[in-house]
């Protein structure tokens, strides 16, 4: 199951090099019409996507920023936490 930060990065990563419309990031991102309605309200009220007058939604500064820093955090979870699963799976598994 994804999380609300991850359909967010994926949202805004459909967004950024050319706008587009609802229906590209619907699909593109696996979201139902209302999920999709949902997200881009919550990403547009923060200034991470903004609406265009034709309709079409391009990721702003901030969302291309929010991208990176996502990125990031879940690069150094993976980094850690994969080891340490397998570390926790070697304590359980019988030898």
């Amino acid at each position: 199951k994804r999380t609300a930060g991850a359909i967010y990065c994926n949202v805004l990563e459909f967004a950024r090099e050319v706008p587009v419309n609802k229906s590209r990031i619907m699909y593109a991102a696996f979201l139902s019409y209302t999920q999709l309605v949902k997200h881009l309200n919550f990403l547009s009220d923060r200034g991470l996507i903004a609406p265009l007058e034709d309709g079409r939604y391009s990721t702003t500064a901030k969302g291309r920023e929010y991208i990176k820093q996502f990125r990031d955090v879940d690069d150094l979870e993976k980094s850690v936490a994969t080891p340490k699963r397998q570390e926790l799976l070697k304590m359980i598994t019988k030898p």
